[in-house]
């Protein structure tokens, strides 16, 4: 609570137009979190969102949520999961992962840590994937 006070109260000093955040894990989680404070806030601002190996996040109604916002053409948010990550499979009931462009890829590094690892995340099949997703072009 106090470092989102601290993130929004600079952010209300600052001129922005747009924001870039990116998480992985746990950290994709605080990320989604603070893309949809940072986006409700700022009505003027483009905020842009990729995360890597995230838990899923929510209910079925803050999924809806997520893809309903993922609509608005300031609002962008990427999952990019590995099918071989057991973190993205987590927790296996009521959770669900949000409706909105949800980038899949399947590598096996050889047990659970390396399949969930941002070094693996951040390869060139990885990124090379990530190119075609359609993050919105913002001037």
């Amino acid at each position: 609570v106090k470092f989102r006070k601290q993130i929004l109260d600079s952010l209300d000093k600052i001129k922005f137009n747009n924001v870039y955040i990116a998480g992985h894990s746990m950290g994709g989680i605080f990320a989604i979190l603070c893309s949809v404070d940072i986006f409700k806030r700022c009505s003027n601002c483009n905020v842009n969102t990729v995360v890597f190996g995230t838990p899923k996040i929510g209910n079925e109604i803050f999924s809806k949520y997520l893809g309903i916002l993922n609509k608005d053409s300031r609002y962008n948010l990427t999952l990019v999961a590995n099918d071989n990550d057991i973190i993205t499979q987590i927790p296996s009931t009521k959770y669900v992962h949000p409706n909105v462009v949800y980038k899949k890829f399947y590598m096996d590094y050889g047990n659970i840590t390396k399949n969930h690892s941002i070094n693996n995340y951040n390869n060139a099949h990885v990124l090379n994937s990530l190119n075609k997703v359609n993050i919105r072009n913002i001037s």
